[in-house]
């Protein structure tokens, strides 16, 4: 469910293309799209399936991507699931797609694109088909929120929760009002699409404001890619004040971002100064509570918002803030797991406290080891055949967060049904 953008594009037959490697038209569009779009890609990530196709996920904005697929020498497929973003996304990669094909030479197959933009369609049947996808998705949270569902979440990324009620969205979240106005007219729930603006300066600050609701951590970046993020968010609010002064901006965020990441140009500063000391209520950012991480399922855990991704290969995922940092890996045994020779695989000399912690769903033990500066602990949860290790390295001050984390942990083996997967139910 949702609007989706399904391409298939050929280049024409060439002496040189028959001895090309596999993906050579793919490395092509790749290419073009990094040197017309330079700065403005947030991220390219590529990986093979299983029948060794090369595919390339190009984020165009940072809570969505474009995916390239390589279908042959001469081949490529482009898939884009738009809806999550907006109507302002799929204009704008419809006409970016078409200046890739003239560049590259490609004759255009449309598989899918309800909307005919790609086409030469008109562009408000854009709006009205995302309209009509946010109009069902509204009837379907209604439906949900009145059977008792605390928590609702509709085009959020689906490997973490966030400790806030209500609708959650990449916009922030929403309330029951709020999903009564967009029953009656979906047209005023547009404001959830971070992307809905045919303008791309409008657009410029929904991508910050998204950036602050859901990517940005409170605090000073750690690696490059938060220095990334925070920057992009001063660049785009910067982008859309430069055109459209008299928007309401959020003035505080930007202040705060601004000092977290060292943001040179301070041209504006005394006018967010003056305009963030009027603001009042909530600030914006989900990461300023804690988050629980489900990238381990059936596992999950509990961390601060300011934890980031600090893993640096695929065997291990490390989660880490300025002092803290959490160890973790999930893995499934042949036989149903015995704890026994992880923990006494350690030296007893090194072991200053040993604890259980047991629920209905799984059972957990934990070493606190002797450290002279850093304390560290680790635990091994354990249900059937399903296992997690985590190991906590944190000031010695902070033991009992240590301990709280790990008493977070879940375990659970339910999958979520289609509909829970489109919108998100959580009860």
């Amino acid at each position: 469910m949702g609007v989706d953008l399904v391409l298939r594009g050929k280049r024409g037959w060439s002496l040189k293309g028959l001895f090309a490697r596999q993906e050579l038209l793919i490395d092509r569009a790749n290419n073009w799209l990094q040197q017309d779009r330079g700065k403005s890609i947030f991220r390219i990530q590529h990986y093979r399936d299983t029948t060794g196709k090369l595919h390339i996920q190009i984020y165009l904005h940072p809570l969505d991507f474009v995916e390239f697929t390589a279908e042959g020498k001469n081949v490529i497929q482009i898939y884009a699931k738009t809806s999550p973003l907006g109507a302002g996304y799929h204009r704008y990669l419809c006409d970016l797609l078409k200046r890739m094909g003239t560049a590259l030479d490609l004759t255009w197959e449309v598989l899918e694109d309800d909307t005919g933009y790609f086409c030469g369609g008109d562009s408000n049947r854009i709006e009205d088909l995302m309209l009509q996808w946010l109009g069902a998705a509204v009837q379907h949270m209604r439906q949900v929120r009145a059977e008792g569902t605390s928590v609702v979440t509709l085009n959020m990324n689906m490997d973490e929760d966030f400790d806030f009620k209500g609708i959650l969205t990449p916009m922030g979240p929403r309330d029951d009002a709020w999903l009564e106005r967009a029953a009656a007219n979906p047209q005023l729930g547009t404001d959830i699409f971070p992307w809905w603006d045919f303008d791309l300066h409008r657009a410029f600050k929904s991508w910050a404001e998204s950036l602050m609701w859901n990517e940005i951590r409170w605090r000073k970046p750690l690696n490059k890619d938060e220095s990334v993020t925070m920057g992009l968010a001063c660049a785009w609010l910067e982008k859309a004040f430069e055109k459209y002064p008299n928007l309401t901006y959020p003035w505080r965020e930007w202040l705060q971002v601004m000092d977290l990441c060292g943001w040179k140009r301070q041209s504006n500063r005394a006018i967010i100064e003056q305009n963030a000391s009027r603001c009042e209520g909530p600030l914006i950012g989900y990461r300023r509570r804690d988050v629980t991480f489900l990238k381990i399922r059936p596992w999950s855990i509990r961390l601060p918002g300011s934890f980031g991704d600090g893993s640096e290969s695929g065997e291990n995922i490390i989660l880490n803030d300025e002092t803290r940092r959490v160890l973790i890996t999930a893995f499934r045994t042949a036989e149903n797991f015995e704890p026994g020779w992880l923990i006494e695989k350690h030296d007893p000399a090194t072991i200053a406290e040993k604890l259980e912690f047991n629920t209905d769903t799984y059972k957990s033990e934990a070493l606190i080891f002797n450290q002279p500066d850093d304390a560290q602990m680790q635990s091994v949860s354990y249900a059937g055949k399903h296992a997690l290790i985590c190991t906590y390295v944190h000031p010695p001050e902070d033991r009992q967060w240590a301990i709280d984390t790990w008493h977070s942990i879940k375990f659970s083996e339910k999958q979520p049904t289609w509909m829970q997967e489109s919108f998100g139910e959580k009860v």
